[in-house]
């Protein structure tokens, strides 16, 4: 039984672990393909309430998802071991 949870533990860190470096910026190709679309979908909706806000939303929505994944990458390490 106490292996199992330790599995469970480290499974689930290695999950964050993984999302977090998809939403990191050590990955050299997350841009185009993870942080940008999230990003833009962000802005998106800030911008159906305030238009002027789109480009800003964006820009802040872009270093939001970096900062969120090299905060997960941390959390999932501490996680696993």
């Amino acid at each position: 039984m106490g292996k199992l949870r330790i599995t469970k533990r480290k499974v689930s860190g290695g999950a964050l672990v993984f999302i977090g470096y998809m939403l990191s910026p050590l990955s050299w190709w997350n841009d185009l393909f993870v942080n940008w679309p999230l990003a833009l979908a962000c802005a998106w909706v800030i911008s159906w309430f305030c238009k002027p806000a789109f480009t800003a939303s964006l820009v802040v929505a872009y270093w939001l998802t970096n900062v969120l994944g090299l905060v997960l990458m941390q959390k999932g390490g501490v996680k696993i071991i």
